[in-house]
């Protein structure tokens, strides 16, 4: 014999899913007596699922359902409970943390040195994209690009390398500046250069202007103009005297 009070029964049932319709936790399901109106008298805590955010999914019930952060409130008519009746609660991704560290090349080895750290805000399930900075002097290496985890754990790590770069010396007949070819910001050490009847009064530009050699290699490395200041020039005078037997003294 079936049994006269689960026939004026109906499900009310809480289902939690994710955007692309795969479960997101068990749902929540109540046997109310059928027609008989149900209002909560306190608000259902939905589960919390780290990386999403819940909202009210479509669905014929879905205007008897109210939710305030992860508190929902449920009203239903005697009408509306003549049947059994679902209300579907989406869990739409989030932004969450995603930590980006970029790495420097060292100047004297291969080894790299964390230069900066920066925290990203990234919806969940995404890719990271082009997280990479234009930093002068280096260049940067290939990277993965990972889905961004619900849990705020992703990190993604950046390596840059230095460029290396050319210092060249015009010294217009001079010697003693050797051109410099070294990565960027490594030590620049130059001599003083020499020119014969010349003395070396400093360095200038590209445009005649006077310039100081960095101590590091700088950026494009660059050309240095030597500057001359022409000095009196000492030498000695020989006078030979023929003698009569035909010899010079």
């Amino acid at each position: 014999p079936v049994n006269e009070d689960e026939e004026n029964k109906v499900d009310l049932v809480i289902n939690y899913v994710f955007a692309n319709g795969k479960i997101a936790a068990n749902p929540w399901a109540a046997s109310l007596p059928a027609g008989v109106a149900y209002s909560t008298t306190t608000p259902i805590t939905i589960p919390t699922i780290p990386g999403y955010t819940p909202a009210i999914g479509e669905g014929p019930n879905s205007a008897n359902a109210t939710l305030d952060g992860y508190q929902l409130s449920l009203s239903f008519s005697g009408e509306d409970l003549e049947k059994d009746c679902s209300v579907t609660v989406v869990y739409q991704p989030a932004p969450v943390k995603v930590v980006v560290e970029h790495y420097q090349q060292n100047i004297h080895n291969d080894n790299y040195t964390l230069f900066a750290a920066e925290e990203l805000s990234l919806v969940t399930g995404s890719t990271v994209g082009d997280v990479h900075k234009d930093y002068a002097g280096f260049y940067s290496l290939l990277y993965e690009h990972p889905t961004v985890a619900a849990d705020g754990s992703t990190v993604v790590q950046v390596y840059y390398d230095r460029y290396y770069y050319l210092m060249k010396f015009e010294l217009e007949g001079g010697y003693g500046a050797d051109p410099v070819y070294a990565r960027f910001g490594a030590a620049v050490e130059i001599g003083v250069p020499t020119r014969a009847g010349y003395a070396f009064d400093g360095w200038l530009d590209k445009n005649g202007d006077r310039a100081t050699i960095p101590a590091t290699m700088p950026e494009n490395g660059g050309t240095y103009y030597a500057d001359w200041d022409p000095r009196e020039t000492r030498y000695t005078t020989a006078y030979w005297v023929m003698n009569d037997d035909g010899t010079e003294t």
